[in-house]
This record gives structure tokens, sequence and C-alpha cells, in this order.
């Protein structure tokens, strides 16, 4: 169980709730449905959702497609899709979903086909897909369907996804009047917003049917479908608000319970899944011995998809544990079963493990070159960059610069701006600064939650060295306006220094302020370092003094060392003389060659 990743997960949520022909009526709840459910699913506290990318439609139309399919396929974990609306079914059973022009009498022409937003999701590279509708599937022409309830889920169901509908097919789905929500729509956000005290601290889709269902029928509403594949029900969008931790760990024993009461039915379709559960489980709770054994148990089952899988997660869990030769036996026997998804990725982990820990560097590039050729979707663009950086890091610059152009060329929404930040990395080295630049801006735009203010950072960097002040200056800001944990406060540092050289003195400091705000010691502790010799420039030696002394207690030994030499020479300059000897005697302390070696000069020039 586990919620999204927000800096590659995506929602999109599409409603119509206004219609130009008679015979659709206005659905005015639809609206607060798309608002209320981007609330929920972005909530401050408990949502699984990064708001920029939970994105919302009303009353689109047929133009909407290539919007859709440009957020689709930027999305590498969870991609849910939501439409609230009426739902009609042509003369050939094909289900449609109204927009605000659709004609009744000329659906297929008029209306936005099923099939175009399924095949959008077999599109993302999202490792998880979610399809939520909330409409009817009645139409004019269903008569000659032998079947129409397993036509109509045919269309929707799409492999390693989880599906939630809220009425079968031939019952209209219920907008009540003066509600503020359809009738599903409630329920499902008041289950998002309340929570369910039966569950844990995650609250996974799976476990919202039941009582959406009972919500329903209470109600005598119609009854909603579910439909998944694979382990998609485990997922969980939101965080659970009614966990309690008492009830939770309850909840957890009865879980482990469970997955060792069907492990020990033996039963063949059943007991790997629950053997690779509960393996997944206590690794998420420390308990690294039982989690080895129960995925080494779902290995030994032999099952052709869960097996796999297990010997992935045990490969990573034995690496993180320093077992590096039970992690290469692992990753080996995931290798060995030729699975379609497993393999190439045991072939990525057992590549860098090889590379890192055993430095044979000749076995590494092989495994990479093989998870290349098997041209997975996802695997295969993480090993040409992997490969790329090992090439790097051995000075094969030639060969390295074809493997990260492999990756860029790729597409993939994480791997090629990743790739594209270390291309250009490599051609600053090398002089080529053109290549730097587009390569980086290439990333810089990709519009990545991580990479793109990383590739921004290293952009003002090439551009601050090539006195490209402009172009610098709207970089760093581009990444300070990013608000990244990581990345913002390096460029809020980098943008002080620079505005300090254009002499706005005031613009540098409250830049290095912000930045020693942040809260990351290195980049807080380098500003303050900053902010100091601003200060004592301008002849503010108390001010200065307190942004040395707040350095040295930053926590990063590197600018705690160079903020005491600074803050000797400042005692210096102002005849201080014992005080710049006990702030040289500090510097040598933080056991910092460069800075301690600094300090040790200083110290025999007083001496002198």
């Amino acid at each position: 169980m586990r919620l999204p990743d927000r800096r590659t997960s995506s929602a999109i949520l599409l409603g119509t709730a206004n219609h130009q022909h008679t015979e659709l009526r206005a659905l005015d709840a639809v609206a607060n449905n798309i608002t209320d459910l981007a609330a929920v699913l972005a909530h401050p506290e408990y949502g699984g959702f990064d708001p920029a990318r939970v994105h919302t439609f009303l009353d689109a139309d047929l133009g909407i497609g290539p919007a859709l399919t440009k957020i689709a396929r930027a999305t590498g974990d969870v991609q849910l899709l939501y439409y609230a609306g009426h739902g009609l079914v042509d003369d050939n059973g094909d289900l449609y979903l109204a927009l605000p022009g659709t004609d009744p009498d000329h659906v297929w022409s008029t209306a936005l086909p099923f099939s175009w937003l399924r095949r959008i999701q077999l599109d993302s590279p999202a490792d998880s897909k979610l399809v939520v509708l909330d409409c009817c599937f009645s139409g004019t022409a269903i008569n000659a369907m032998a079947d129409t309830e397993s036509l109509v889920a045919g269309q929707i169901r799409v492999r390693g996804s989880y599906t939630l509908t809220s009425a079968p097919p031939n019952q209209a789905a219920q907008a009540p009047p003066g509600e503020r929500n359809t009738a599903f729509t409630g329920e499902l956000i008041a289950l998002l917003r309340n929570g369910l005290a039966t569950s844990g601290p995650l609250l996974p889709v799976g476990d919202l049917y039941h009582p959406l269902l009972q919500a329903m029928l209470a109600r005598n509403l119609p009854r909603p479908q579910q439909s998944g594949t694979d382990t998609v029900a485990l997922l969980s969008l939101t965080r659970n608000p009614a966990f309690d931790g008492e009830s939770a760990r309850l909840t957890l024993r009865a879980t482990k319970d469970a997955y060792e009461y069907v492990i020990d039915t033996g039963d063949r379709s059943a007991a790997p899944k629950a053997a690779f559960l509960l393996g997944a489980q206590l690794s998420e709770e420390g308990d690294v011995v039982g989690a080895h054994s129960a995925y080494q148990r779902a290995i030994d089952m032999g099952d052709q998809e869960i097996s796999p899988h297990a010997a992935l997660c045990l490969g990573a869990l034995l690496r993180e544990q320093g077992d590096f030769d039970g992690a290469t036996a692992a990753f080996q026997c995931a290798i060995d079963s030729g699975h379609p998804d497993h393999a190439p990725w045991a072939l990525n982990h057992l590549a860098g493990l090889l590379a890192k820990q055993r430095n044979d560097i000749d076995g590494a590039r092989r495994l990479f070159q093989q998870a290349i050729d098997t041209r997975h979707p996802d695997a295969a663009p993480c090993a040409m960059n992997n490969l790329g950086m090992l090439l790097d890091a051995k000075g094969d610059i030639g060969r390295a610069r074809r493997s990260y152009l492999r990756a860029i060329s790729s597409g993939h929404p994480d791997y090629a701006p990743w790739a594209s930040i270390n291309l250009g990395l490599l051609l600053d080295r090398i002089g080529d600064v053109r290549g730097a630049r587009f390569a980086l801006q290439q990333a810089a735009d990709s519009g990545h939650a991580d990479r793109a203010p990383e590739a921004a950072l290293n952009l003002g960097y090439v551009l601050d060295r090539a006195d490209d002040v402009p172009g610098a200056r709207a970089a760093y800001r581009r990444v300070v306006d990013s608000g990244h944990p990581r990345w913002a406060p390096w460029a809020m540092n980098s943008l002080g220094v620079l505005l300090d050289k254009q002499g706005d003195t005031a613009a540098a400091c409250a830049a290095f302020h912000r930045a020693a705000a942040s809260g990351r010691p290195e980049a807080a502790a380098m500003a303050l370092n900053n902010l100091g010799m601003v200060l004592a420039a301008q002849g503010d030696a108390q001010g200065a003094h307190d942004a040395y002394q707040r350095a040295s207690e930053s926590g990063s030994p590197e600018q705690a060392a160079l903020a005491m030499n600074n803050m000797g020479l400042l005692c210096l300059r102002h005849c201080d003389v014992e005080g710049a000897r006990a702030a040289f005697l500090r510097a040598l302390n933080f056991g910092v060659p460069e800075q301690s070696e600094i300090a040790r000069e200083h110290l025999r020039l007083l001496d002198d």
C-alpha cells in the first residue's frame, strides 16, 4: 500500500455540466464534483497528488485530446482519469462521454469516445492507471447486445488498472436535486474526506468500494461497479483522515494474519500474491528478516508473475542491508525469469550494484546494454541514462554522449530530462557552452517536478560563467519560483551572489536571508557565509559576526569551518587578535582539510 509519487503522478478530472441539446439535462452538481474532488486529491495534509498535477476540465470540447495526451505522456507513476456527466452508447454499443455540444442522435460524431481516453491511458507510461466514471451507460441502440455489461467493461478495463463506476449498464447515474454533488461522487468525496476507521494510515482504492456500495444501496441508488488488474487496488489516492494508531496496529496484525492464512492454504493463485504482499508490508515496517522470508516464499512458489517481482524486491532489500551476494542472486533470479517487466529492471539494479560495489565496470556495461536491448518503455531509457553516467565517469565522453542522446530521444518523462541534464553538464565540462545551454534548457522546459528546477539551476551556472547576466538571473529566478525544497535554496544563493555583483546589495541580502531560512543545512550555511561577507563589506561588523556564528552552527562542517575563518578575518580587521585566534582554532576543529590549512596559516602569522 502506498501513495502516488507526487512528482510523476497526475489526475485528469473531466466533467460536463451544461448541454446545448435539450434532451441532455444540465448537471449543475458536476462542476462541484470537479472542484471538490480536486481539493481532496491535492489536500495539503491528506492528499496524494501535487496540486500542480491535478488537471481539471469542465465543459470541454472534442479538441481536448492533445492536452490529455500531453498530461498522460508526462505521467510515470499514477494516472487517474475521472469523468462526470452523461454517458451514452451508440448503435454499435460503444461508450461515449457527453460534451456540451453532444447530440444524442449523432453520438459518434459529437461526443467523446471512451476509446480515445482508453488509448490515452494505454499510451501513458504510468505504472498504475485508474479510471473513475460517474455516468450512466444507457443509450438508444443496445437492444441487440447479448451482454452489455461485459462489452462495456471490456472497453474500460486496461492492464494494470483499477476502474470504479457509478452504475451498472442500463442504469442512470443519479444527481439528486438540491445536493452539492452527484450521488456517487458525493459519497466518494465523503469517504476520502472522512476516511475509514478500519483502514490503516492510507486509504487503498479497493477499500473504498464496499463502504461506497453500502452507502449507495442504503439510499436506494444504483450499485457501483469495480474491476481491477494486478495489485492496483492497493494504491491509495489519499491518506486516511480517520487513522488511529491503536486500531491501525490491530488492523496491520489482522492483515498479516490474513496473509499467513492464505499462504498456508497453498492456493496456487492466491498464496504467491499473499506472500509477496506480506513481504512488502514487513519491509515497510522495517522487519527485514520477516520480509526476506516472505519474499523468498513467494519466489519459491514459482508463480510466473509474482516470483520475479518478489525476487526484484528482495534484491533491493538485501542491497540496502549490504548483503551484496544475496542481492546479486535475487536480481539474477529475476533476470533469469525473462519477465517482460521485472527482468529489465533487475538488469538495471544488478548493473548498478556491479558498478558501485564490485567495481566491475565491464559487467555493468553489459547488463545496462541488455536492459536497453529489451526495449522496455521505462527500464530501457533508465539504462541508457545509467550507461551514459557510467561511461561519463570513466572518461568515455563520446559513448557517454551517445547514450545520453538515446535516452533523450526516448522521450521518457523521467529519464529524458535527467539525461538532458547529464548531457548538459558533460558538454559544459568539455567547453561546449552552446550545446550545454541547449541540453539544459530542454530539461528545464520539460515540466518535470524535480529535473526541471535542477536543470534551470545548472543552466544559471553555465550562463553566469558565460557572463550572460540577464539569462542567469532569469534561470535562477525560475528555480526560486518553483519552490523546489532542494534546488530553490541554492538558486537563491546564486541569485544573491549575482545581485551583489550588480551592486543591488539589498536584494542580495534578501535572497541570502531566504536561503538561510530554507532549512537545507548546506545551502543555508552557504547563504549565511555570503550574507556575512556582504555585511562585512558594508561595515556592519555585528551583522556579519552574527551571520558567521549561525553558519558555524548549521551542521555543515565545510561551511562551518569557512564561517570561522571568515570570522577570524573579520576580527583581525577590527584589531581583535584574541577573537581571531579563537575563531581560527574553531575552524581547525571541524576537520575540513582545505579550511584547516587556511586556519593554520593564519595562526602561524599571528604567532609570528
